[in-house]
């Protein structure tokens, strides 16, 4: 994991450009339904496993670099994290059942509509936690001092906009990492 806080802006940034890029160039071209799909769970996997890598790596690692930090919280932002990578999976899960199952779903529409909502309300408040928990870790490692919410605000939408923030983000990351 540690790889990721070496690699360049440009380079995070050409992957997950990449990721994109063959996502829709595979649905435009390709018309082998079965293929189309594989090729759908594929890249969603890697595309998942990419960016779980990349805020998992950055999280962890700056968080080791502060003086007198609270584990508890490292804890959190990996139970956090696990969260949203099993939704993830259930998800990729769901999709690629719903595929092969021509039969009407077990669920009704009420119960399918309650289960999503919860899932993506699940996956939105951990989303919120590990991008506060990211961007305070980076900018109280670059401080040496807890940092305070003013310090690393704007540090969130940098994260949360990940193909725009990874130009601000990883060149910092890489000067923490590359002393």
């Amino acid at each position: 994991m540690k790889q990721f806080l070496t690699l360049k802006a440009s380079q995070i940034f050409g992957i997950g450009i990449a990721c994109f890029v063959l996502f829709f160039l595979e649905i435009i071209f390709i018309n082998a339904p079965f293929l189309n799909f594989v090729l759908e769970l594929t890249m969603l996997f890697v595309f998942s496993s990419f960016f779980f890598g990349w805020y998992y790596a950055v999280g962890t690692e700056t968080f080791k670099l502060i003086p007198n930090s609270d584990k508890a919280a490292l804890k959190k932002f990996k139970i956090s994290l696990s969260i949203l990578a099993t939704i993830t999976l259930l998800l990729i899960i769901y999709y690629a059942t719903s595929y092969f199952d021509d039969s009407s779903s077990v669920l009704s529409s009420d119960d399918s509509f309650l289960i999503f909502a919860l899932f993506y309300l699940t996956y939105f408040i951990c989303i919120v936690y590990w991008t506060s928990f990211i961007a305070e870790s980076l900018k109280s490692a670059e401080l040496q001092r807890p940092a305070i919410f003013s310090e690393y605000r704007m540090d969130i939408l940098l994260i949360w906009f990940f193909i725009i923030g990874v130009w601000y983000i990883q060149p910092r990351v890489n000067k923490l990492f590359n002393k």
